[in-house]
């Protein structure tokens, strides 16, 4: 599930051909403090689902689901509560409950029959009066958020300790002590669900900055030849994977790693650079208890799929391998390590370590040969450093940035390289 947030604001105006309205003393006023609208996409199955807003029908399902055409056997849960829909007698179970309703703390799986769009009204919540209480274990944790995040600024706050693991229903990260949180989730955003393992307990409150500011990118997986679909599955379970391949075709970041039962795809993951030399995938496969589940490699740039030797049954809510013992999978069939097979079809860049502190490596892949800058931007969009790094011929670069002039903080880099641009985030810290 996904969506977005919008405000409708009063008073409408009538249109007059080159008229001002408002001036600099007495500008025209908008009203827009209880019109909000979040907007959830819904798919037929199992959706992960969070809410943004305080709404006077949380604790009104029928109300709050009013948007839906809803049918016999929708359901709605949590780790805790449960309630499933009946054309007769609507909501029923200890979630339908008038005192318990939907909260922005929590996040929901939806069950629904149909496609559909989930549409809520009310007021922005600010996250930093919705604490939500983390407990050792799972934690159905709501997003509070009008705005991506990024999942080291969204925990910034809290004490996360060493195998903490967050997931979404296609990506997760793990948190360790010295590199933050690393994965394939990189983004919390508006109207997804969350579930957090804790390896301890503590409060959590997600920034003030989550209201509002630059969004950080989606952070969408896509493939021009897998297409997934993961809401016919209510559960799904964490693996970190190490292929054997060479790093110049990992660099590339075309080569996914996809999971299938019975060659029904389950999940499908980019590689993530862990350090330097090291690269591992952080793939979450759907599924049903005890499913055999097999694996597929393919190479994005040319199509071509690479068998793995590897099977592992399914197991909900699971995390197989981990930072420093992933599991080791590799193709009955050899992987290509040339030129032709590691360069990205278009200009792709990404930076290491995050956090950074006195120098961050920044990731370079060219598709033609270009002359290169690399300008760094603080939020504002003022523009702090560049460097000009010359021509830098078609492949895989990786250039060093000395970050000793930069204060503590949260900026942009931006690579241009001919005429194509890439921007990412980079977090400058002590």
């Amino acid at each position: 599930a996904t969506g977005k947030t919008h405000v409708d604001v009063l008073p409408a105006l009538q249109f007059q051909t080159n008229t001002l309205v408002g001036n600099v003393l007495a500008p025209q006023v908008f009203n827009a403090l209880d019109k909000v609208n979040q907007t959830i996409y819904v798919k037929p199955g199992w959706n992960w689902i969070s809410f943004n807003l305080l709404t006077p029908d949380s604790n009104n399902l029928g109300n709050l689901f009013k948007s839906v055409s809803l049918s016999n056997g929708a359901v709605l849960k949590n780790n805790e509560q449960l309630a499933i829909y009946d054309q007769t007698q609507g909501w029923t179970g200890n979630l339908a409950n008038f005192n318990m309703g939907m909260k922005p703390e929590h996040s929901y799986l939806f069950f629904t029959h149909t496609e559909d769009t989930l549409i809520v009204k009310g007021v922005e919540a600010n996250p930093q009066l919705r604490p939500i209480s983390i407990n050792q274990g799972w934690n159905y944790i709501g997003y509070v958020g009008q705005r991506n995040l990024n999942v080291n600024d969204a925990f910034g706050a809290f004490a996360s300790k060493q195998n903490d693991l967050i997931k979404g229903q296609v990506q997760f990260a793990v948190y360790d002590s010295t590199l933050g949180w690393i994965g394939s989730l990189t983004t919390l955003m508006p109207g997804r669900g969350y579930q957090y393992y804790a390896n301890g307990t503590g409060v959590l409150r997600y920034p003030r900055s989550a209201m509002f500011g630059k969004s950080s990118n989606d952070n969408t997986i896509t493939s021009k030849y897998w297409k997934l679909n993961p809401y016919g599955f209510e559960n799904n379970m964490n693996l970190i994977v190490k292929v054997d391949a060479c790093n110049e075709v990992l660099k590339s970041g075309q080569l996914l790693l996809g999971a299938f039962v019975n060659n029904e795809l389950r999940g499908f993951s980019k590689v993530t650079q862990i350090n330097n030399e090291t690269y591992s995938y952080f793939l979450t496969v759907a599924g049903k208890y005890q499913e055999q589940v097999t694996f597929k490699l393919l190479h994005e740039s040319t199509g071509e799929v690479f068998p793995i030797q590897t099977e592992l049954v399914f197991e909900p809510n699971a995390l197989k391998g981990s930072l420093t013992s992933p599991i080791a999978m590799s193709s009955s069939k050899e992987v290509p390590c040339t030129e032709n097979a590691v360069i990205a079809s278009q200009l792709e860049i990404s930076l290491y370590p995050v956090p950074s502190k006195e120098n961050v490596s920044v990731k370079i892949s060219q598709p033609t040969d270009s002359d290169v800058q690399i300008k760094i931007f603080d939020l504002s969009g003022k523009q702090i450093q560049a460097k000009s790094i010359g021509l830098l011929k078609k492949g895989i670069h990786e250039l060093n940035l000395n970050l000793d002039a930069i204060a503590e903080g949260v900026y942009i880099v931006e690579v241009v390289s001919g005429t194509e641009s890439q921007r990412c985030k980079l977090i400058r810290i002590q």
